[in-house]
């Protein structure tokens, strides 16, 4: 059997990070596993991608994608990501498996050729393929009978117009016409999802991701200590971890952190805290009071530099309005670093929905930091999660191989 992973761009984003290790995880059990994107196809199978950058080729795909949003049809128009498959590819024999696909706008057409007569696997890294085109719809319950009259056409990705009704039409048809197996990352995400897919012909199954815990694990006291004094932390401060990447999005909670900063400023602190946040490209220090300051980090993806930072900390944080899996606190975990936390689903599940160490406002979580109440709160259990890069492989291939 051999399995062939489609998503847009090589870039940074959780799912294609997620897409990729998995592939790697795979290829370490002897499977099959090969990677299509935009401009390759690797792993087991090695070839070119589905794009071409410059000449013109590249310059009438881009020509094609513009329309498809002017047309607001994001990924219905555009045939030459099919048409620029290679032949050996043309033929494909496996199992499919779809990962991000709304990045690039990939073609459902490319896509309908690679999944007919194949099983088909989808992961849930968000809940873009259920609906029109949001990737989470948070408060809005449309998708689950009929997108329509959008509330979330300027959120990410944009929509020219309200298209909203063919968009998920088309999506639905696809999924039904392959029977399609999903996989949700998280209870909550199945939850979500389950009649919707039932609905479709299809099911769905949980299979939490996995982390290389090889790399995330606790560290030894001498390098915690290295990694302190390296990024400036003195001895007796509290370091309080925010992990997140992006901080341009309220739903990843940038309005939540500009609070939390107000609020220890304004605090009668008893002791030093150090926040440090990953952002930019250089180390920046702020010292707001005599009791509190905050340290800039450069943007990272290496994982030993994110471990040690996990590992230096006292406690991570998230603040993010939801999460469909909540990869930086199961690393956090994995660190035996404590995690408190803003309440938010795919969050909550990793943290055994505990109150003790979960807040539903700023003010609630930036008491939960200044009293230190990861200290009272037993972290055993939460600490003992198989995230193993192993394990997770080997759910995959038991879906896999299950007769369609």
């Amino acid at each position: 059997m051999q399995v062939l992973h489609i998503i847009s761009n090589k870039d940074k984003s959780g799912g294609t990070l997620a897409a990729m290790d998995l592939h790697n995880a795979l290829l370490k059990q002897g499977y099959k596993s090969s990677v299509l994107s935009t401009d390759r196809l690797e792993g087991h199978l090695h070839g070119r991608g589905y794009r071409r950058y410059g000449g013109m080729i590249g310059h009438l795909q881009n020509i094609l994608i513009k329309v498809e949003n002017i047309l607001a049809k994001p990924g219905l128009i555009n045939f030459l990501d099919n048409f620029l498959l290679d032949s050996y590819l043309k033929n494909f024999r496996g199992v499919v498996h779809i990962h991000v696909t709304h990045v690039a706008q990939t073609s459902f057409i490319l896509l309908n050729h690679l999944a007919k007569s194949n099983k088909v696997i989808w992961t849930l890294h968000d809940l873009w393929p259920l609906t029109a085109n949001c990737i989470h719809p948070t408060y809005c319950k449309k998708w689950l009978s009929g997108c329509n009259n959008c509330p979330k056409l300027n959120e990410y990705p944009v929509l020219k117009w309200d298209n909203t009704p063919n968009l998920q039409q088309k999506k639905q048809a696809f999924i039904s016409a392959h029977k399609i197996f999903f996989i949700a990352p998280s209870k909550w995400i199945k939850a979500e999802a389950k009649e919707l897919v039932r609905n479709l012909d299809s099911s769905i199954t949980v299979i939490k991701h996995g982390l290389d815990t090889s790399v995330f694990r606790q560290q030894k006291i001498e390098d915690i200590i290295l990694t302190r004094a390296k990024i400036k932390i003195q001895d007796d401060e509290i370091v309080v971890f925010f992990p997140q990447a992006r901080w341009d999005d309220a739903k990843k909670g940038k309005d939540w952190y500009s609070e939390l900063l107000e609020k220890m400023e304004k605090a009668n602190l008893l002791q030093k805290f150090c926040f440090i946040k990953i952002y930019g490209d250089e180390i920046e220090v702020k010292v707001r009071t005599n009791y509190f300051k905050e340290i800039t980090l450069p943007y990272v993806t290496d994982k030993l530099t994110m471990a040690s930072y996990y590992t230096a900390a006292d406690v991570t944080v998230s603040i993010s309005e939801i999460e469909t899996f909540g990869l930086c606190i199961a690393e956090s975990l994995a660190c035996k670093t404590p995690v408190i936390a803003r309440y938010a689903n795919g969050v909550n599940e990793l943290l055994d929905f505990s109150t003790e160490i979960t807040a539903e406002t700023s003010g609630e979580l930036a008491e939960l930091i200044i009293s230190k109440n990861w200290k009272r709160f037993d972290y055993h259990k939460l600490y003992s999660q198989n995230f193993s890069f192993e394990n997770w492989a080997n759910k995959h291939i038991e879906l896999y191989e299950l007769p369609i």
